[in-house]
C-alpha cells in the first residue's frame, strides 16, 4: 500500500498532495497504479478521513489522480522516467540534451545502402519470420561485436530487439514478483520501468566515482538476500563513471561469495577502453549490449551473452528473444558488424564525443570523470525545478530523481552531450545552463 513519507507534527491535505506528486515524479507511483482507499490511508497516517478526502479531491483537481466508482482511485500522471521513455511530441522547440543517443553523422544515409544489394532470395527472407540461418548469423555477429570488449570466444550469444528487450527477457525468465534486484543508487530509467512493471524490489547500493561501494553492496545483498544484480560498470548511466580496477576485484569477490548473478549493461562500453566486468565473475556474469547507443539509435539490434549454462533456459525460450526480432534489423545489424561499418561509426562517435567533451570543458570547466556521452552536473536546489527552468531556456535535461533507485536522490541533472545536432548548438545550450548555476 502506498503511504507517503511526511515528517512533522501535522499532516495537511496539501502535504499529502505534494508527497503524491513527488512519488509520481520519482516513479514510486506510476500511471494506472491504484491508491489505497481513503479510510485505509487515513488509518495508516493517523489522520481524520476528511483530511484524506480533501487531499484526494485536490489531487484530482490537479489531474494527478482520478476515481472510478466501484473500482477505486488511480494515478493519472506519468512519472518522470515514463515521460523520458515515452518521448512524446511537443510543440516547443528544445535543444534535446535529455535523450542518450548517438550524435548525427553526415553519412547516416548509408543505413539503407545495405538493402540495395539484396538478392531476390534475401528480399523474400526479410518478409518472413527470422530464419534459423539468419538468427545464427546474427548471433555470430553479436559475438564479433563484443569480442573487442573481452567477451569469451566460447560464450553463447542470443540476438534480441535491443538491450532493453534483452534485460526484460532476462528479468522475466529469472525473477518473480517481489524479488529483490540489486542496482546502483542511480540507475537507468529502463531498469526502473521494468522493475515497476514486473513488481520487483530495487535494492539501491551507494556508489562513488569508482563504482558501487563494496561495503554497501555486501550489506545490501545480505539484508535483501538478493540473487540478482544489474550493474553498469562502464560509462555508468547517469553518472558517466567507470568502475575502477580495484573495485572490480572487490565486487567480483563479493559476487562469488554470495553466489550472485550479475547482468552487466554494456551499451556504452565501446566508448571506453575499460573491459567488461563479466569475464571476472567465473560464469556468474551476463552481458547485454546493442548498437543503439554507439552506432545508430534506430537500429534495434541487441544481444545477450554469457556461458551456455548460465543462459541455457533462456536459449530454450525463444518467445522472449528470437521471436520478437525482425529480419530486417537482424540483417542490417549483422551486415554492419561483418562489414566493419559498425566499428567505423563507433570510432567517429568517439571522436565526436571527445570534441563535445572539450566544448563542455570550455563552458563548464571540465570534469574529473573520463569523457562520456553524458554528464552528471551539480545544481542548486531541487533538480526538478532546474529541469523546469532549463526548459524555459529551451534546453531539455533530466533530473536525478528520474534515476534514483531508492528514496535518496541528489541535487544533480544528467546532460546528454550527443543529443545536440551540432557542437555549436551544444555550446549554446550549455551556456544557457550556466545561468542556472549548474557545474561539473
Amino acid at each position: 500500500m502506498w503511504k507517503p513519507e511526511i515528517s512533522g507534527p501535522t499532516i495537511e491535505p496539501s502535504r499529502i498532495v505534494d508527497a503524491l506528486r513527488h512519488d509520481i515524479r520519482r516513479g514510486i507511483l506510476r500511471f494506472g497504479d491504484r491508491l489505497p482507499a481513503q479510510r485505509e490511508l487515513a488509518s495508516a497516517l493517523g489522520v481524520n478521513l476528511s483530511t484524506i478526502s480533501k487531499a484526494y479531491q485536490e489531487a484530482s483537481d490537479k489531474r494527478l489522480i482520478a476515481g472510478e466508482v466501484g473500482r477505486g482511485t488511480f494515478v493519472l500522471a506519468l512519472s518522470a522516467e515514463d515521460e523520458l521513455l515515452r518521448k512524446a511530441s511537443r510543440a516547443e522547440k528544445l535543444v534535446d540534451l535529455a535523450a542518450n543517443v548517438p550524435a548525427p553523422l553526415p553519412e547516416d544515409g548509408r543505413f539503407l545502402e545495405a538493402l540495395a544489394g539484396l538478392t531476390p532470395d534475401e528480399q523474400r527472407e526479410l518478409t518472413r519470420y527470422a530464419s534459423p540461418a539468419l538468427l545464427e548469423r546474427s548471433a555470430q555477429a553479436g559475438a564479433r561485436w563484443l569480442a573487442p570488449r573481452g567477451l569469451d570466444p566460447q560464450a553463447t550469444v542470443i540476438p534480441c530487439v535491443g538491450a532493453h528487450a534483452a534485460l526484460m527477457a532476462l528479468l522475466i525468465e529469472r525473477t518473480e514478483p517481489g524479488d529483490p534486484v540489486v542496482v546502483e543508487s542511480f540507475t537507468f530509467p529502463g531498469m526502473k520501468a521494468l522493475a515497476k512493471q514486473l513488481r520487483l524490489r530495487l535494492i539501491a547500493v551507494d556508489q562513488d566515482d569508482d563504482g558501487v561501494l563494496p561495503e554497501a553492496f555486501d550489506a545490501a545483498v545480505r539484508r535483501s538476500r538478493a540473487r540478482l544484480a544489474v550493474l553498469v560498470p562502464n560509462l555508468h548511466n547517469p553518472t558517466g563513471s567507470v568502475m575502477a580496477e580495484h573495485r572490480r576485484t572487490e565486487i567480483a569477490n563479493l559476487v562469488e561469495r554470495h553466489g550472485l548473478t550479475v547482468i552487466e549493461d554494456d551499451v556504452y562500453g565501446h566508448f571506453t577502453d575499460a573491459p567488461l566486468l563479466a569475464p571476472r565473475l567465473n560464469g556468474r556474469g551476463i552481458v547485454i549490449s546493442s548498437l543503439s547507443k554507439t552506432v545508430m539509435a534506430g537500429l534495434r539490434f541487441g544481444v545477450i551473452a554469457s556461458d551456455a549454462a548460465q543462459i541455457a533456459s533462456l536459449s530454450s525460450s525463444p518467445h522472449l528473444t528470437d521471436w520478437l526480432t525482425t529480419p530486417m534489423a537482424l540483417y542490417l545489424g549483422a551486415h554492419w558488424i561483418e562489414s566493419g561499418l559498425a566499428f567505423e561509426r563507433v570510432e567517429k562517435q568517439v571522436a565526436e564525443m571527445n570534441a563535445r567533451w572539450q566544448i563542455m570543458s570550455e563552458v563548464l570547466g571540465g570534469s574529473p570523470r573520463p569523457p562520456s556521452p553524458h554528464l552528471w552536473l551539480s545544481v542548486r536546489g531541487d533538480p526538478d525545478d532546474v529541469v523546469s527552468e532549463s526548459r524555459k531556456r529551451g534546453v531539455a535535461v533530466v533530473s536525478a530523481n528520474v534515476f534514483a533507485a531508492g528514496r535518496k536522490s541528489a541535487p544533480r541533472i544528467r546532460v546528454s552531450l550527443m543529443g545536440a545536432t551540432s557542437g555549436e548548438e551544444l555550446r549554446s545550450a550549455l551556456q544557457r545552463l550556466t545561468t542556472l548555476g549548474v557545474h561539473a
